[in-house]
């Protein structure tokens, strides 16, 4: 809980604090607190960092949920320089994992 909330102030440390020392002590860290941290790296533009976050997150055992595939993706495509074979890669573990884009996902970059 004190993570979604340092993240809903903006407190992109704090958040990042936070995640760590669940880490250290091992408390429970759940797909949804991973995805957090991915979206955290998107919004300080830390790709690869989010990228290494959903390795790690996988390497641990949590499967990605159709939000935290979603927010990789837009790491991938929202910014200069885009990394576009590696948005595609996901995209195919996206389809082979089961989960359907939604129409979000379809508009997004002509959103943009």
């Amino acid at each position: 809980m004190a993570i979604k909330i340092a993240r809903c102030n903006k407190d992109f440390k704090h958040v990042r604090s936070l995640f760590f020392e669940m880490r250290r002590n091992s408390y429970s860290i759940t797909t949804e607190t991973w995805t957090i941290m991915i979206m955290l790296y998107d919004r300080t533009s830390l790709t690869e960092m989010a990228m290494n976050c959903f390795k790690e997150m996988k390497v641990d055992g949590y499967s990605p949920s159709r939000s935290t595939y979603k927010y990789l993706i837009i790491a991938f495509c929202g910014r200069k320089g885009m990394q576009v074979d590696d948005a595609i890669k996901i995209y195919d573990e996206i389809i082979s994992s089961g989960h359907v884009p939604d129409k979000c996902w379809i508009e997004w970059p002509q959103n943009n």
